[in-house]
C-alpha cells in the first residue's frame, strides 16, 4: 500500500484528487420563491492539512465551479455562484460562529413564510447540525456587485449565504450555499 502523499506533494496532485466528492445534498424550498439550500460533500484529504490549504483546495475544485443558476458544476467556467472566481480569495473566507449562522439561515429561510414541514424537516437534518459539529466553519463575505460575472445577479434576490464546513472528526468538508435562482 502506498503512503499518502506528503504535504508538499499536495500541490503538484488536483484538487479533485485531494478532495473526494462524496455526494451532494439539495433542498428545494418549493414554496415558489426559487429558494434552495445545496451542500456539496468532500472527503479531507488523506494528509493533515491546514484550514487555509482546505479552503485553496476547494477554490480549485471543479465543483466550485458552479453559476448555481441551473448551469451545474462546469470544470472550465470562470464563475461561483454570483461570482467570477478569480475575484474570489482565501481572504474572502471569515471565520464564523454555528449558533450566529443557524439564526442567519433561519431568519432568511422563514423570511416569506413558514417552511413546508418536508422542508423544515431537511433543513433540521440536512444543514443544522452540520453547522454545530463542524470543527471549523467559514463564510464566504457578500463580495459586491463588481465581483458578479456576466449574469451573476439572477442568484441571491432573497440572500446569499455560502459556508464551508470542516469536520476534523469525521474527515469531512460541506460546502453548503443557501439562496435562488
Amino acid at each position: 500500500m502506498s503512503q499518502p502523499p506528503t504535504e508538499e506533494a499536495a500541490d503538484a496532485l488536483s484538487a479533485e484528487e485531494l478532495l473526494a466528492c462524496a455526494g451532494e445534498v439539495f433542498i428545494n424550498f418549493q414554496d415558489r420563491s426559487y429558494r434552495w439550500v445545496s451542500i456539496k460533500l468532500f472527503a479531507l484529504p488523506p494528509i493533515p492539512v491546514d484550514d487555509r490549504t482546505v479552503l485553496r483546495l476547494l477554490l480549485r475544485h471543479g465543483r466550485y465551479r458552479d453559476d448555481y443558476a441551473g448551469g451545474g458544476d462546469n470544470l472550465t467556467a470562470l464563475v461561483h455562484a454570483r461570482y467570477r472566481l478569480d475575484l474570489i480569495t482565501l481572504d474572502s473566507f471569515t471565520p464564523a460562529d454555528p449558533t450566529v449562522e443557524e439564526q442567519v439561515l433561519r431568519t432568511w429561510a422563514e423570511q416569506y413564510d413558514r417552511l413546508p414541514a418536508a422542508v423544515q424537516a431537511q433543513m433540521e437534518r440536512e444543514l443544522y447540525p452540520r453547522l454545530h459539529s463542524a470543527t471549523s466553519l467559514y463564510r464566504l463575505a457578500d463580495l459586491d456587485e463588481n465581483a458578479y460575472h456576466e449574469y451573476g445577479s439572477v442568484v441571491g434576490f432573497s440572500g446569499f449565504h455560502e459556508l464551508v464546513l470542516i469536520d476534523r472528526d469525521t474527515g469531512a468538508l460541506a460546502l453548503a450555499v443557501a439562496s435562488d435562482d
